[in-house]
């Protein structure tokens, strides 16, 4: 599957997933189980393909920051697949089994495979939106239905080249996975727009790979860095975070330095101004109708798309 096309299903991400590597706080005895007793939103086959559905059990609820809620679940034999273990998975969580329409999407932040555990964490930014309503109602042994998992945007093959990041709060458990699995000798730079230092803090340190952080309340900053960037077609890059400022970036690299597509690799996870369920909506609606003019998923270009 094409990296593009892996943002059809994957690609309006909420934030964050980590491991369940320790059960500090209240712990209970995983009882997971596949299920399909609730239907879920329409989605092709060639959507579906490769994905598991299951009812992952809540064994761990930690509060790593004030805003965020570190969710450590158990996967049970879906734990199995090796996907889950590889870097910048999403999968997508289904927050109330009454309206199977809604879902939203994380990012595994890290995997332990020797328990089959994952977490994800929720940003608590307030309001009555549905993955609002379930983490304040979230306890331990607490079942939650996902479908997943799905590998998305990774590393460019560097060759050599170093690298450049560019992301925002909403790529933090993206980076994070990636940071875990870094190629030796791999050096860049990066810029995250975050007012989260305890996130940022919790990154894993990789040698010649250098970090700054901006101020997350401004607007295309990272776009800014990007356009200062030295010697930019000589790196490849990788950007995750508000959808426009992506999509700019993109083109910057792409359009008017002309570098390769391959050595491109950005995601939009959410946009300003949208809920990610207008901005699902906008999107099932723009695939329906590639698939029908008879595209397929491997040609599929998410940020491609106005929404």
């Amino acid at each position: 599957m094409g990296l593009l096309a892996s943002q059809a299903l994957f690609s309006t991400h909420s934030m964050a997933l980590a491991v369940c590597g320790s059960m500090s706080n209240s712990s209970a005895s995983p009882q997971t189980s596949s299920s399909t007793a609730a239907p879920q939103a329409p989605r092709d086959q060639e959507h579906q393909r490769g994905l598991h559905q299951v009812d992952a059990t809540i064994v761990s609820l930690q509060r790593p920051s004030s805003h965020t809620l570190r969710v450590s679940m158990h996967l049970g034999d879906v734990g199995n697949d090796p996907v889950w273990d590889e870097a910048n998975v999403a999968f997508r969580v289904y927050p109330d089994l009454q309206a199977p329409a809604v879902s939203r999407v994380y990012t595994v932040r890290s995997f332990a495979p020797q328990t089959r555990c994952a977490e994800f964490d929720v940003v608590m930014h307030g309001g009555d939106s549905p993955m609002m309503r379930w983490a304040a109602q979230a306890t331990i042994g607490q079942q939650v239905r996902l479908t997943g998992p799905r590998v998305n945007i990774v590393l460019p093959a560097s060759n050599g080249r170093p690298v450049a990041l560019f992301c925002d709060d909403s790529g933090l458990p993206a980076l994070y996975s990636i940071l875990q699995r870094w190629p030796a000798g791999l050096g860049g730079v990066g810029w995250i727009a975050s007012d989260d230092v305890h996130g940022i803090a919790e990154l894993p340190s990789v040698p010649g790979l250098q970090l700054h952080r901006l101020p997350g309340h401004g607007r295309d900053q990272l776009l800014q860095q990007a356009r200062q960037l030295e010697n930019a077609a000589g790196h490849v890059i990788w950007g995750a975070g508000e959808r426009d400022e992506m999509r700019a970036i993109r083109k910057y690299f792409q359009s008017e330095l002309g570098m390769d597509k391959a050595d491109v690799s950005i995601a939009g996870y959410w946009k300003r101004g949208a809920s990610n369920t207008e901005i699902d909506a906008e999107r099932q609606s723009a695939y329906q109708k590639f698939t029908a003019a008879g595209g397929k998923l491997a040609d599929w270009d998410d940020l491609g798309i106005a929404i």
